[in-house]
């Protein structure tokens, strides 16, 4: 009756931090219209696919930074929030560290890759530059990922803003590679049956220029 929904669901892709999450939700809370309404936010974290598969299942009313295409079929509107470049990294003590660049698939193949699993419940699960017949370890989102990489654990592909940040620290190392770099769309997508007022103003506040840069680098340590 008020126009406020009773929950709203928010699925987002584990690149952003959980900080600017919650400092998204603050910024919700804060807003006047917002003083008297009801509407409980339930955030949820997603891996790879797992965003538009809480989209298709209907376990989330909105995404955030859903990576790729989304899946085939009606029922959702989907806005491009940007894109992110990813580059090939290791550790300073990697045996690539020192390899001649640019790096061939032969031998990259030859050390272990670090993957973040694809976080799906019904769609089928997505990868991204691995190589058939690699050793892989897989754990849980990008944050391990990006924490087994710096560990030396294996090697793989890191978003350009966390890589560099880490290659200025010295924990890792940007290697070039024979293939082409991989640049991946990000976007924001939402039930089109979904009406109410707590998705209209995360809609427009997610919709302001400069705003997925803003939510990618809000670093959580």
């Amino acid at each position: 009756a008020t126009g406020w929904e009773a929950e709203l669901r928010v699925a987002y892709d584990d690149l952003i931090p959980v900080r600017a999450m919650l400092r998204l939700a603050s910024e919700f809370y804060a807003e006047p219209d917002c003083a008297n309404c009801t509407t409980r936010l339930r955030l949820v974290c997603e891996v790879f696919g797992g965003c538009w598969d809480a989209l298709a299942s209907e376990r989330a009313d909105l995404v955030i930074a859903a990576p790729g295409d989304g899946p085939p079929g009606g029922g959702y509107s989907v806005r491009e929030m940007g894109a992110v470049e990813w580059v090939f990294v290791v550790a300073p003590d990697h045996p690539l560290a020192k390899a001649p660049e640019p790096l061939k698939s032969e031998d990259i193949l030859r050390h272990r890759a670090v993957a973040a699993a694809d976080s799906s419940r019904n769609l089928p699960p997505r990868t991204a530059g691995l190589l058939g017949g690699q050793d892989v370890l897989t754990v849980p989102d990008i944050h391990a990922k990006l924490e087994a990489q710096r560990m030396g654990l294996g090697n793989g592909y890191l978003p350009r803003f966390i890589a560099e940040r880490e290659a200025a620290a010295g924990r890792l190392v940007v290697k070039e590679t024979e293939e082409a770099k991989h640049t991946l769309p990000l976007y924001l997508a939402w039930r089109t049956a979904h009406r109410g007022k707590a998705l209209e103003w995360f809609l427009k506040r997610l919709q302001q220029p400069g705003t997925l840069a803003r939510l990618l680098t809000m670093n959580d340590e």
